[in-house]
């Protein structure tokens, strides 16, 4: 008899080993889907704030191709001939307007660190139909860009 009582305190000893084993497994799990979807709520969350700049500088974007569509009509209207046409949407757009390449440089601020950049040449109305084409539509990085030297990175060569 004393040895049946001997194999049941070590069986429910081992059991509770498992148990214990079982529950930090099962804590830690949970530990790490919690931080996990605490880390993937503020991914969205930038990314939502990211969405949602980028289409208020694009709608932006577009209301100010309407008014250089409207004062290059209105310009078009106005002029003599075609050089004249291209000297007085040069004077309009002075900071904007490239003469030799008859194009238009605009930009549109997205947030402190990007911005969307639009180039549009100006064309003749009687041959393309319309007063422009939009030649690049792009988001462009204008922020500091701080590089971080605080890690020597190995740069291919040799160490001595």
């Amino acid at each position: 008899m004393a040895e049946n009582k001997d194999r049941a305190g070590i069986s429910i000893g081992s059991t509770m080993l498992i148990l214990i084993f079982g529950v930090l497994c099962l804590t830690t799990f949970a530990v790490l889907a919690m931080v996990s979807a605490n880390a993937d709520f503020k991914l969205a969350d930038k990314s939502e704030k990211m969405v949602t700049a980028y289409y208020e500088a694009d709608a932006k974007a577009e209301e100010l191709l309407q008014e250089v569509d409207e004062n290059l009509r209105l310009i078009y209207a106005k002029a003599d001939n075609m050089d004249d046409y291209y000297g007085q949407v040069a004077k309009e757009y002075e900071d904007a307007f490239v003469t030799e390449d008859k194009m238009l440089h605009f930009t549109q601020i997205m947030n402190e660190q990007i911005q969307i950049s639009m180039e549009l040449e100006v064309t003749d109305p009687v041959l393309e139909e319309k007063f422009y084409k939009v030649a690049a539509w792009n988001t462009e990085y204008y922020g500091d860009y701080k590089i971080d030297t605080s890690i020597s990175v190995w740069t291919g060569e040799e160490l001595n």
